[in-house]
């Protein structure tokens, strides 16, 4: 037994046997690390403590050893090298050089020693380095940023390397060359499914939350199965640290990426293969929507217009974007921002004024304001846009319709609880409110209220599907419920393996559940009610 007077919880990484050596890195106060040593050959009394060293930063992950030479991790992103001795008359630990990652990033830090004193670590990033006699000298070219969630796999030449970019959950497992740091291949599990659109032949064009897109057909909708590899590995910049947007129109897809002061646009064509990359002058807030003559760009305050007609033929950069009418200030926060047309966009804001924005060449590349409607209310619940109709549920309590060409007032109905959600379909508009209720509105009656029901714990993904004479909804817990149309009746929730996140889907003769971990169900015969 041996007392080491060690704080509690100032020890995180595992001890490491060195010989006759063991050392124990002790965190301790100032975000410094003593890296302990004691001499093990007296098995009977107390351990003996040998001169250790002081390091920067606080030490949580393992160390690597081989031979005489020590690598040891501490926060943020810095390593510490030393060759060590367990022979008496010598330093236990003889400093070889640090490196520290610039900017640090407080990521897991995996080590893994090799021959000819050379080293890798995953990091933000996987790099080699050489341990020379004037330091640790990295390769100048860092590959597969990303944050390392397992020590590092080598098998021969290769190592293998499970990451999370900084922009998604999913987990990417890269090849790396551990001397040429080339990418053979790479395999994402768990990456969102974000965005969907129908190609010819009922075949599904996708793009995932890990930068993935790719073809589905139907066949392979039909029969299931896991998809190893995108078509497509889109190059997200290093630089990016928040959720991808993506949206599909016209068999095409636009993803999205943010920068610290812009966005990398990717355009998907129909192959799955991206056919533009462009560049937009600030981050956006919401995804993107591709009109006939450009791609609209949600930014803080801001509709961005980025020129795009197809491959080849953006002009790249954002143009104009759209102002105010008039003297009257611009709203910078809305709910939704919906198509309405081949060039034409409705903007609802917070404020409660619904904005009509129509995408103009000459005599500039604008976003044109051509009309505007203010509610006496605020809007937070996003609107939806649906058979040349806008429904929109504002703070007063009150689901309304108008006109998307004309905001001409089409219906109104009043609600008894604070509106949470809002789906609606060719016959019905269905309203999620405060007191775990669903009700039921007429599309075309006016908004005439036709049933409510009491739905407990459901908070809707994507928008509502009616199937014969029943409605479908999907829920964000990771259920499908079942209404009867005529009366609202629950006639019952089906659990799903994943939670849901854009809902239930058409997709010519198959019907879709997308759920998270990029798991699409083919639901056809659930929906149908058939064996």
């Amino acid at each position: 037994m041996t007392f080491t007077g060690h704080s509690s919880q100032s020890v995180a990484a595992p001890l490491m046997a060195m010989g006759e050596l063991l050392m124990m890195a002790e965190n301790v106060a100032g975000s410094r690390t003593n890296l302990r040593m004691f001499d093990t050959r007296e098995p009977r009394g107390p351990l003996k403590e040998r001169p250790g060293e002081q390091i920067n930063g606080r030490t949580k992950d393992a160390g690597a050893l081989r031979g005489s030479v020590l690598v040891v991790p501490s926060a943020p992103e810095r390593l510490s090298g030393f060759f060590v001795s367990d022979e008496p008359s010598r330093v236990p630990l003889r400093p070889a050089g640090t490196y520290q990652n610039v900017p640090p990033v407080d990521y897991p830090v995996h080590v893994a020693l090799g021959p000819q004193d050379q080293f890798w670590m995953q990091g933000g990033s996987f790099r080699r380095f050489e341990i020379k006699s004037d330091g640790l000298k990295p390769d100048p070219n860092p590959v597969v940023p990303g944050r390392g969630v397992q020590p590092l796999q080598q098998i021969g030449d290769q190592f293998y390397v499970v990451r999370q970019p900084m922009f998604a959950k999913a987990s990417i497992v890269t090849q790396a060359d551990r001397d040429k740091l080339t990418i053979p291949w790479r395999t994402t599990v768990g990456g969102d499914v974000i965005a969907l659109t129908q190609l010819p032949g009922d075949n599904l064009l996708y793009a995932t939350s890990a930068g993935g897109a790719g073809v589905v057909s139907a066949n392979r909708l039909s029969s299931g199965g896991f998809e190893w590899r995108s078509m497509v590995e889109l190059p997200i910049p290093a630089a990016t640290n928040t959720g991808l947007f993506a949206a599909g129109a016209e068999g095409r897809l636009v993803v999205a990426a943010n920068l610290p002061t812009g966005a990398t646009v990717f355009v998907v064509n129909s192959v799955g293969q991206a056919e533009s990359t462009l560049t937009a002058s600030a981050p956006l807030v919401a995804s993107p929507i591709l009109l006939a003559d450009c791609i609209a760009l949600p930014v803080d305050g801001q509709i961005l217009r980025l020129p795009y007609r197809g491959s080849g033929s953006s002009t790249g950069g954002a143009s104009e974007p759209w102002g105010p009418l008039g003297d009257e200030p611009l709203d910078r926060q809305w709910t939704s921002v919906n198509a309405a047309g081949p060039k034409e966009l409705v903007v609802v804001s917070r404020s409660g004024k619904l904005t009509r924005l129509q995408s103009q060449a000459n005599p500039n590349a604008i976003l044109a304001q051509v009309a505007q409607v203010t509610l006496a209310d605020e809007v937070e619940v996003p609107a939806v846009v649906s058979g040349g109709s806008i429904y929109v549920v504002d703070a007063g309590r009150t689901l309304r319709r108008f006109d998307v060409s004309t905001f001409e007032p089409q219906g109104e109905g009043p609600l008894e609880g604070e509106g949470l959600s809002l789906g609606v379909t060719n016959e019905l508009a269905l309203v999620v409110i405060s007191n775990d209720e669903v009700v039921a509105f007429g599309a075309d009656n006016g908004l005439k209220q036709l049933w409510k029901t009491t739905v407990t714990g459901f908070m809707p993904a994507g928008q509502p599907m009616i199937v014969g004479e029943h409605v479908w909804w999907a829920g964000r817990a990771g259920e499908l419920v079942r209404l009867s149309m005529k009366t609202g009746e629950v006639i019952e929730r089906v659990a799903a393996d994943y939670s849901m996140t854009l809902g239930l889907v058409n997709f010519g003769q198959e019907r879709l559940a997308v759920a998270a971990d990029g798991v699409i169900y083919r639901v056809n015969s659930l929906l149908e009610g058939q064996p």
